[in-house]
């Protein structure tokens, strides 16, 4: 039998607190619920009031009731949706409608499969399941394939087509392409750079004034360079683990270099004896020397062979994994319309690629004269406070077409991986590399 109760006495039944930490006040916007309290009865309503224990409510009739929550035999939560969303509808007889949904209202559901609308009378539905957005299963999907699995990640670009995320495909055949050249990306990426080249036409068709175009091109950032090789190098140099350290080599003629310009520190052997032993030492012997004598003239010298940790994580955890494939379309930041944030997306598979855009990131700075990474607070950087919702952050992503947060629902655990990435960086000081600038008309990039 059900209990109702005003909600303080409920909570003094109960020995709570309404007040406790724990007890989640709802906000304006009331969730809407369907309680079944028995065989008999179920109650629509909009909940005051929630916690672990009880829930309080106002039903449709204007009557508000409390419940303790075992006492009743279950509660249907209704979505709400701010637009139609992918999903299965299971009726009581356990058959499965997946469609998309367009409305969970109190009197029936209202979907579309395969666009043919279709209703069904709550009475006949037992609930609602809402499947993941299609940027959460791509993410699910990515972050499953090994980059090497050739197959794997074209039926990742086959889905991507199939679901007509033509962006999502061509930035994924594109990796495939540079990395194995294999001539199944190359078709694939006729058929997508076709699609994309329809909808451009469609759009240029439609637009109300052609001006606006025109003036987003002009206000884009220019094309960045692409850093060189040699640059590539001493990044990672800077960015050496010393007690994790990749593969690397130091030439003799670095030592020798050290021995004739750091001769007079005391940190360097001063007998011929001693500074023999110091081409016989451990390359990560002397870049730890190196590193102690700031001889930063030298850095160019040591060869890194393997990649150091810190931009291993950035290669897999942000750049390839969510960065290209979000901000760096050519709709957002790797286009003509990307303002004055402009990220190389072309060759995004190589390491000269990744590191110009890491440096771009490094480098770059609001109107306001804010960085886009704050390395002494990684999760506070812009680069996380603009993927989340606009209600989750102080600092929103600036309005512009198109956007939609990035760190939601599943892939909100992806915003952790930048601040773990910016974590094992080089800190205390934060390095600043002798690159030099990534344009070359004048519109720099703050350093």
């Amino acid at each position: 039998m059900c209990t109702m109760l005003p909600i303080l006495l409920l909570h003094a039944v109960l020995g709570t607190d309404p007040a406790a930490p724990d007890a989640v006040k709802v906000d304006a916007e009331r969730p809407r619920v369907i309680l079944y309290v028995n065989r008999s009865r179920e109650v629509p309503a909009h909940v005051d009031y929630e916690d672990e224990e009880i829930i309080q409510v106002e039903s449709l009739d204007g009557l508000h009731e409390s419940w303790i929550k075992d006492e009743l035999l279950s509660i249907i939560r209704l979505h709400d949706l701010p637009e139609p969303h992918r999903g299965v509808v299971i009726t009581r007889t356990n058959q499965r409608h997946r469609g998309t949904i367009v409305r969970d209202g109190f009197d029936a559901v209202d979907m579309r499969i395969l666009d043919v609308p279709l209703t069904l009378k709550r009475a006949d539905i037992s609930h609602v399941l809402l499947e993941p957005s299609l940027d959460e299963q791509y993410l699910q999907r990515r972050l499953a394939i090994d980059p090497e699995d050739v197959a794997s990640h074209l039926a990742l670009c086959n889905w991507l087509i199939q679901e007509r995320q033509y962006e999502y495909a061509r930035a994924e055949l594109k990796q495939i392409r540079d990395r194995h050249a294999d001539p199944e990306s190359i078709k694939a990426m006729r058929f997508v750079e076709a699609q994309l080249q329809l909808h451009r036409n469609s759009e240029e068709q439609t637009a109300d004034d052609p001006s606006d175009a025109e003036a987003a091109s002009r206000s884009a950032a220019p094309v960045p360079r692409t850093i060189t090789d040699d640059e590539v190098n001493l990044i990672r140099v800077y960015e050496i683990d010393l007690q994790d350290p990749p593969h690397l080599r130091v030439p003799r003629t670095a030592v020798q270099e050290l021995i004739e310009s750091y001769g007079s520190s005391s940190l360097v052997p001063d007998t011929e004896a001693e500074q023999a032993s110091l081409y016989q030492a451990d390359s990560i012997d002397i870049v730890r020397l190196l590193f102690r004598l700031r001889a930063r003239e030298l850095y160019p010298m040591v060869e890194v062979i393997g990649e150091p940790t810190a931009l291993r994580l950035f290669r897999e955890r942000v750049h390839d994994t969510w960065l290209m494939n979000n901000c760096s379309t050519s709709r957002c930041h790797g286009g003509s319309n990307s303002g004055r944030l402009r990220l190389l997306q072309t060759g995004a598979a190589t390491d000269r690629v990744r590191y110009t855009n890491l440096l771009i990131l490094d480098r770059f700075r609001t109107d306001d004269g804010e960085p886009l990474l704050d390395w002494e607070k990684p999760e506070q950087s812009l680069l996380v406070q603009y993927g989340l919702p606009r209600s989750e952050t102080t600092t929103p992503h600036p309005a512009v077409k198109g956007w939609r947060p990035l760190f939601t629902g599943r892939q909100r655990a992806m915003k952790d991986s930048v601040a773990l990435w910016m974590s094992s960086m080089m800190q205390s000081p934060r390095p600043q590399y002798p690159i030099g600038e990534l344009t070359d008309d004048g519109d720099r990039l703050p350093r």
